[in-house]
């Protein structure tokens, strides 16, 4: 560099060797503080009239995107492509790569138009970014055109798709994560059960039962299953509703799940008649039927949710039996939650069944 700075003080301009020279020692160099020197050797020699090779191009837009200086690369791109250079897939890809992890959707989408107008195809990385940031930007339109282009060209996009959707899941963009998900269904593309349930509940917690009980029914019908947890959680939804007509879907919605603990809550309500053996004997047969090896703390939290919705329900004979059961398998709890708050403390171990049922009336009485 110093001997160049003297070439020039002697009035001799160096040739177009020499600044490529320079130019490539200081992007092998890697260093970040010779973005400068690079970028006026570069403007020095676009000054002397000297015209940059492919090479030359490729190697400053590369290093200024390695380098977080995107416009820089950019401008270096444009100049690229107006002196007729095509950019190669790798640099096109570099580019995209870096504008969508910088979150930068609208650079990222010229330059992916850019890249399959000049006929290059993008490689499954790059869609991976392109998508990604695209969700990240909830452009669930754009994201779809962009998957039904990668399966024209032959990728395999289930799995894209379905990271698109998760990432409208975490967001709790629950509406967005919808639209995707009927998208997916009208063009052929498949996600998995995990995802499936992931929208499901967020649907739950969001009150939108309408739209949850078709997941749910989708979920039930693959090779997944709902377990006691699941079923709870919904159960636990029906005790803290206080609409009527949301009622009657999370009922729906329950029965839906084709689980045997639905079996067992319909049958809990019957007559002794048509059960044909009393409450007791059938509670204590649907508890010794549950595997406590894999699923106690799950029956913990269904004694505790079920006896909240019996008491609430006025079905006090019914709820000192789900006690008393509950008390012989030790799965009651220290305390009964009611909505995440605490509605009454109980310590089965100092307490009597009778007593324990007591305190859970008198909690509840108005």
């Amino acid at each position: 560099m110093k001997v160049n700075m003297d070439m020039q003080g002697f009035g001799l301009r160096p040739s177009a060797t020499i600044y490529v020279s320079l130019i490539e020692t200081f992007v092998k160099a890697g260093k970040l503080d010779t973005a400068l020197r690079i970028s006026r050797i570069w403007d020095e020699m676009k000054k002397a009239g000297f015209r940059p090779n492919y090479r030359l191009y490729t190697m400053i837009v590369e290093y200024h995107a390695k380098s977080g200086k995107l416009d820089i690369a950019m401008s270096g791109f444009s100049d690229m492509e107006k002196a007729r250079f095509l950019p190669t897939p790798s640099t096109y890809s570099f580019l995209l790569e870096m504008h969508a992890a910088s979150g930068q959707v609208d650079s990222a989408m010229k330059l992916y138009n850019s890249m399959t107008n000049a006929g290059l195809r993008p490689g499954l990385s790059t869609y991976t970014a392109l998508l990604t940031v695209i969700a990240n930007k909830k452009l669930v339109d754009v994201a779809a055109k962009i998957l039904l282009e990668m399966k024209s060209m032959g990728f395999s996009v289930d799995v894209c798709a379905s990271d698109v959707l998760m990432i409208y899941i975490k967001d709790a963009s629950v509406d967005l994560a919808l639209r995707c998900l009927q998208f997916m269904g009208a063009s052929g593309i498949r996600t998995n059960n995990f995802i499936i349930r992931q929208l499901f509940e967020s649907c739950m917690k969001n009150g939108l039962y309408e739209s949850a009980k078709p997941l749910l029914e989708t979920y039930v019908n693959s090779v997944a299953k709902v377990d006691l947890i699941l079923y709870t959680s919904i159960l636990a939804y029906l005790v803290r509703c206080q609409d009527e007509q949301n009622e009657r879907h999370l009922m729906s919605i329950l029965s839906a799940t084709k689980h045997k603990t639905h079996s067992f809550m319909s049958g809990l309500f019957l007559g002794p008649v048509q059960r044909k053996q009393s409450v007791l004997s059938f509670v204590r047969e649907f508890f010794q039927g549950i595997d406590y090896e894999r699923e106690e703390g799950a029956a913990r939290y269904f004694v505790n949710v079920l006896l909240n919705y019996l008491v609430l329900v006025g079905q006090i004979n019914r709820a000192r039996c789900v006690w008393k059961v509950a008390y012989e398998n030790k799965l009651f709890p220290k305390a009964i939650v009611f909505y995440q708050h605490i509605a009454w403390s109980l310590d089965v171990r100092n307490l009597s069944v009778g007593a324990a049922l007591i305190a859970v009336v008198h909690a509840h009485s108005p």
